[in-house]
């Protein structure tokens, strides 16, 4: 993802798209096996910050979650564009 002002849209890392439809898809596996919601996204969390933390490091994962946060804010899908 590109740094920016803080408002611009983040491009996503390669692939992005595929990887989202794959988490998709295993989100509603787990729902569908009654697995709740807020034990899914606790599991995603867990996974997701250690792996941003061994790949970028603590700053670099702050950095990231910043710019997510914004996109959310500012209602854009987190890695996609402007239009």
């Amino acid at each position: 993802m590109s740094r920016g002002d803080g408002n611009a849209p983040s491009p996503g890392p390669p692939r992005f798209a595929a990887a989202q439809a794959l988490v998709a898809e295993a989100i509603t596996a787990a729902e569908a096996a009654g697995i709740g919601t807020e034990t899914v996204v606790s599991v995603l969390l867990c996974e997701a910050l250690a792996r941003m933390v061994a790949t970028g490091g603590e700053g670099w994962t702050a950095d990231l979650l910043g710019r997510i946060a914004v996109d959310l804010r500012y209602g854009r899908v987190p890695g996609s564009p402007v239009q």
